[in-house]
């Protein structure tokens, strides 16, 4: 989900109610919104009323390169290899896996 940030808790409730089960959040903006803490599940609405599972918000996004899936906002698709890569820094994550 690619959103402003004031319109993600409606849209994560809307997903939730259309039986979504996961959403991958790469907006940001969220950290200081009442409803932004429920959707990172600091207490548990949307996530736990509608058994969401969610990754984000303001996150690089998700990569599996051997079955072509990029759910980021990176312009370039690693090559599939042999070992995996989790990060928390998207700073990070796009640096070694764009080399810039």
């Amino acid at each position: 989900m690619v959103t402003p940030a004031n319109t993600v808790p409606d849209v994560v409730e809307s997903c939730g109610k259309a039986g979504v089960e996961g959403l991958i959040i790469i907006s940001s903006g969220l950290r200081n919104s009442g409803r932004g803490k429920r959707i990172r599940g600091k207490d548990k609405g949307d996530t736990e009323k509608y058994g969401l599972r969610i990754i984000g918000p303001n996150c690089l996004g998700v990569i599996i390169p051997a079955i072509g899936l990029n759910a980021s906002f990176l312009k370039v698709n690693p090559q599939a290899g042999k070992i995996g890569f989790i990060s928390q820094s998207g700073a990070l994550g796009t640096q070694y896996l764009t080399g810039q």
